[in-house]
Parts: C-alpha cells; sequence; structure tokens
C-alpha cells in the first residue's frame, strides 16, 4: 500500500493571506524614506551646485586630514613600545650603575 500527500487545498487560507498582505505592507512602508529624508533630498536640491562641490571636497579634506592623524598617533605609539621594549633589553640597570660609578672621580 503506497501513501501519498495530499495537499491542502487552498495551500494558504485567508487568515494567512492577510497576514501576508499586511506584513508585505509594513515592509513597503520600512522601505520608504523618511520624511526627514524627504526633506533632506528636497534641500539638496535647492543648494547650488558650486556650494555642494565646495562642501563635498571640505568633507573629503576634513576625512583625510583626520585619517592622517590617526594614522600617525597609531604609528607613534607603536615606536613608543618598540622603544620601550628595545631599551630593556639593550640596557640593563646594572650597566647604567656602573657607567656613573666609571665617570664619578675616586668612586669606589
Amino acid at each position: 500500500m503506497e501513501k501519498k500527500y495530499l495537499c491542502p487545498k487552498p495551500i494558504v487560507n485567508k487568515k494567512e493571506t492577510a497576514s501576508l498582505n499586511h506584513l508585505t505592507e509594513q515592509y513597503k512602508k520600512l522601505l520608504e524614506p523618511s520624511k526627514a529624508a524627504k526633506v533632506v533630498k528636497k534641500a539638496g536640491k535647492l543648494v547650488p551646485a558650486k556650494v555642494k562641490k565646495a562642501g563635498n571636497a571640505l568633507g573629503a579634506k576634513i576625512t583625510e586630514q583626520e585619517l592622517y592623524q590617526q594614522a600617525m598617533e597609531i604609528i607613534s605609539n607603536g615606536f613608543k613600545v618598540v622603544e620601550e621594549q628595545v631599551s630593556k633589553y639593550t640596557i640593563s640597570e646594572g650597566m647604567i650603575i656602573k657607567s656613573i660609578n666609571k665617570s664619578i672621580p675616586n668612586a669606589d
């Protein structure tokens, strides 16, 4: 005896269809730009092209400057750490004391 799968008819009932429609409408609302975004877009159209270009260039310069500053801070901090490690392993406290004692006359 062979069993067959009985497919329900209809596959999606009225309640499920209503739920899907409601979720679809909510999703569409989420995709729409907000009122604030629409106002900003309209205001952007009123700004002259020269002003936009200057503003974009200024924004890029600030970004480049900030990026350069952050990179330099990271590099300097890296050198500081390397310098500390190198000084630990190359100069011992005993070597410093010997060097000082040699420079002081009549130090025994």
